[in-house]
């Protein structure tokens, strides 16, 4: 079950598909599935497949689209941080999907949104480091929430963190 509150399917897969026309305009787009993962509740995350159509063919394609929830769980919602991180960990050994585009025009969708590319796999819950297919159970986890030095955005700390250090964290506000 994603967030409490959910924007409307065939909404979003008409926007999905006329932003697809607007960004590819040498197709037509045609959103042929929309599903959500059973878990995440920080944000609304759609599972989509696009076909599109060309003089030459037809292709299928599938994204993940990422948007805020519609009911904020979170006093800002970093999607371009978000894609700056899955950039900065494109080039590493750590796998990340594809950040195909951030879009900040709310035309769309009603909100920001995420497009990355759908990888193979299995998604996590609502506690991903805590799933013994992905870790063995740590004896114990940590979340900490610390300040950042007056003008260090949290993602220029997140890719030094990783660059420099070696450490994955994530990028926040709030």
């Amino acid at each position: 079950m994603t967030t409490l509150a959910r924007r409307d399917d065939g909404k979003l897969a008409h926007g999905i598909a006329t932003w697809c026309a607007h960004k590819w305009p040498a197709a037509m787009h045609e959103v042929t599935a929309l599903t959500r993962p059973s878990s995440g509740w920080t944000n609304e995350t759609l599972i989509v497949t696009v076909g599109s159509r060309t003089g030459s063919g037809e292709r299928s394609e599938g994204f993940v689209v990422r948007l805020p929830p519609p009911v904020p769980t979170w006093p800002a919602y970093e999607l371009a941080a978000q894609a700056r991180v899955l950039d900065a960990l494109a080039p590493t050994s750590v796998p990340v999907p594809l950040a195909i585009a951030f879009e900040s025009d709310e035309r769309w969708l009603g909100a920001p949104f995420l497009v990355m590319s759908r990888e193979p796999g299995r998604v996590g819950g609502e506690v991903p480091g805590m799933e013994p297919w992905i870790v063995d159970t740590p004896r114990a986890a940590m979340y900490v929430w610390v300040p950042l030095p007056p003008g260090l955005p949290s993602a220029t700390f997140t890719t030094r963190a990783l660059e420099e250090e070696g450490v994955v964290v994530l990028p926040g506000s709030g």
